[in-house]
Order: structure tokens, then C-alpha cells, then sequence
């Protein structure tokens, strides 16, 4: 399985997730995980929110098509 086929699953059973508890979750550093995020944001697939009120951390979380896309990885399993 893809990274990034990891990362849409984890996102459609989580619903979101922060920045760095992807960092945490798949063990990589923030350059590396953002040069998978960057290109799934622009197939539509995920959506980039800042969140807070004091302190603005970058959430992600799966569009309509992400979800969709996410089916399919999990019923191929």
C-alpha cells in the first residue's frame, strides 16, 4: 500500500488530524509528509484548515473525493 493511500485511510477512520500527528503517526518529518500532502490538496482529495484561537495548528482532513477514494482503498482489502 501507497503512503498516500495510508495517509486517506487513516484520515477516513480518524475524520482528522493535525500536522504533526501525522508526523508522529507515520514516522517521517514534516518536508517528507508535505510532499505527499501538497499533491493530494491538489487532486482534491484532502482540505488544509488552520485551527485555534491562540495557537493556529494546520488540521487535514478528507473532501468528498478523498472519501470516496478512501472506500475503495478499504474495500480492495
Amino acid at each position: 500500500m501507497s503512503f498516500r493511500d495510508q495517509i486517506l485511510l487513516y484520515l477516513y477512520f480518524h475524520g482528522e488530524a493535525r500536522l504533526g500527528r501525522l508526523m508522529k503517526e507515520f514516522r517521517v518529518d514534516e518536508d517528507d509528509l508535505l510532499s505527499v500532502l501538497r499533491p493530494m490538496e491538489l487532486e482534491g482529495l484532502i482540505s488544509k484548515k488552520l485551527k485555534g484561537v491562540l495557537k493556529k495548528e494546520t488540521f487535514y482532513t478528507l473532501t468528498e473525493k478523498g472519501i470516496l477514494e478512501a472506500r475503495k482503498i478499504d474495500d480492495s482489502l
